[in-house]
């Protein structure tokens, strides 16, 4: 007896194993379907990424082309031409009539007088100051003086 229920225990351990065997080759098949799956997301992601770096790669030149734009564009700024522009700050045009004697064949009926103050402007702050103080030179001559005279005093 003890042989047949040996005999039967090996049958029985055969019987469930390979019962099992029809469970493990579908989680096998799925398994592999997943590895199949895995491995061209992976390739996916790989060609995303070249992509990604290559686009990267692009946009970092493009900033060092800007960067490059950018200084070149604040020395040309630093380097600004003289814009010099005249600013009227006073004209006053008067016609004076004079009496006429008729005695007087080429006699002056009226004449005109006009007086004005006009200064250079430029872009350049200090350089405006210091026009504005050489203009105001003369009137210091005349016993005026202010230290540092604006267009506004003038």
């Amino acid at each position: 007896m003890k042989k047949s229920l040996l005999a039967l225990l090996i049958g029985s351990v055969f019987l469930i194993s390979a019962c099992e065997d029809g469970k493990m080759t579908q989680t096998v098949l799925e398994a592999e379907k997943q590895i199949v799956q895995l491995g061209t997301e992976l390739k996916n992601a790989q060609a995303d990424l070249a992509k990604k770096e290559a686009e990267v790669a692009e946009l970092s030149g493009v900033k060092a082309e800007n960067e490059k734009l950018k200084s070149e564009l604040e020395n040309a700024q630093q380097n600004t031409a003289l814009n010099v522009e005249i600013v009227k700050i006073f004209d006053k045009k008067e016609v004076i009539k004079h009496q006429v004697d008729p005695k007087q064949e080429f006699a002056i009926e009226e004449s005109t007088v006009s007086a004005f103050v006009s200064l250079p402007k430029t872009n350049f702050d200090w350089l405006n100051q210091l026009l504005i103080n050489q203009a105001y030179d003369y009137n210091e001559e005349q016993g005026r003086k202010l230290k540092n005279p604006t267009e506004e005093e003038f």
